[in-house]
């Protein structure tokens, strides 16, 4: 036994002389790590922080439009997309249908992770959620981002052969009249609710809708007589009304409108609750959507709506120009102050 621990302790010193040969000075060993097996049990490494944004975004974003390719909605997205920088490739996808809830109901059945981004106008988003409770979305599904484009204003317009000139001739004959008519582009938009206010305040009755295929459709069945008067957009009637071959009596709103400043907003004539009568187009993500992804993409979309290239673009699409970007929580507010008047006035239509 003691050989064997001679041996042994011999070629342990062998090893320790051969180490220390070779020509070069042995640098002195690092100072050891403190082990962790010293360390109480409880006391750990504290973590590396992580990002909020958990890499995204890390591949091709999708932005749903509720509406057919070429539409305001779907042309002002695409210049949208042509400006802002949300760090992935942006493409646009067009599904159109059941007034604008097929391209809703896609874009909510998708993850809630940023990846999709939907736009949509006032049916999409109030009136139809509201007059059609089994579509099984409400305003609570979405988290709003931003107004799209400028705000569209209802008008009332008459044609220029019509007797009714002024606002005083408009109160008169439908206080007067039961069975009146009125063009629209269709039932149950912000333009018939915004007339059905109007008329309530007025102690006036509803007067009958003829629906049509657009706006175009309207104002030629203004023009032909086919009506006593329209309910027209401001951004599609305000040429005609500059070329003299229409009278526009007011606009439903509480403000003048961008394309009309002389045509007086009829709040002016003392009617209420007509901030909520607009039509706007809106950008939005699942509400289920991270918080932090939400702020990263409402910033860099926001700082493209406010840019010039894009409000000049608005302008030469008959949108007007921002004055301010609506946008998060103002425009939540806003739109859940519009879902509790829109109930009301398409219950007292019958129009659910």
């Amino acid at each position: 036994m003691k050989k064997l621990f001679a041996m042994m302790l011999s070629i342990a010193m062998m090893v320790t002389v051969l180490a220390g040969c070779g020509g070069k000075t042995a640098t002195p060993d690092a100072p050891a790590e403190p082990s962790t097996q010293d360390q109480p049990a409880d006391v750990q490494e504290p973590a590396a922080p992580e990002n909020d944004l958990g890499g995204y975004p890390d591949h091709n974003i999708s932005w749903v439009v509720c509406m057919n390719a070429g539409a305001g909605t779907d042309l002002a997205v695409r210049k949208l997309v042509d400006i802002v920088d949300l760090g992935a490739n942006v493409s646009v996808e067009n599904i159109a249908g059941g007034s604008q809830t097929v391209g809703c109901i896609d874009a909510l059945s998708r993850d809630p992770d940023g990846y999709t981004i939907i736009s949509m106008a006032n049916s999409g988003l109030i009136t139809q959620p509201i007059m059609n409770p089994d579509l099984g979305y409400t305003l609570d599904d979405f988290k709003m981002i931003a107004m799209l484009t400028p705000e569209c204003t209802a008008t009332i317009c008459v044609s220029n052969s019509s007797p009714i000139q002024t606002w005083e001739d408009w109160v008169a004959f439908v206080q007067s009249k039961e069975d009146f008519t009125y063009a629209i582009s269709g039932a149950g938009g912000y333009g018939q609710l915004g007339l059905i206010n109007v008329l309530q305040q007025l102690d006036a009755p509803q007067g009958t809708l003829v629906g049509y295929d657009g706006g175009a459709g309207a104002y030629q069945a203004l023009i032909n007589g086919e009506t006593d008067f329209a309910i027209l957009d401001d951004n599609a009637v305000y040429s005609h009304f500059n070329e003299g071959e229409c009278k526009v009596l007011g606009t439903i709103y509480s403000s003048r409108s961008y394309y009309l400043p002389d045509v007086p907003a009829l709040s002016e004539y003392g009617l209420e609750d007509l901030d909520v009568l607009g039509g706007w187009k809106f950008i939005a993500v699942d509400a289920d959507t991270p918080d932090a992804v939400v702020d990263y993409l409402s910033e860099r979309i926001i700082a493209a709506l406010e840019t010039d290239e894009y409000n000049q673009a608005m302008q030469e699409m008959g949108f007007g120009e921002f004055n301010e970007v609506l946008a998060g929580d103002d425009l939540t507010k806003l739109m859940e102050d519009t879902v509790v008047l829109y109930t009301q006035l398409l219950k007292d239509a019958g129009l659910m």
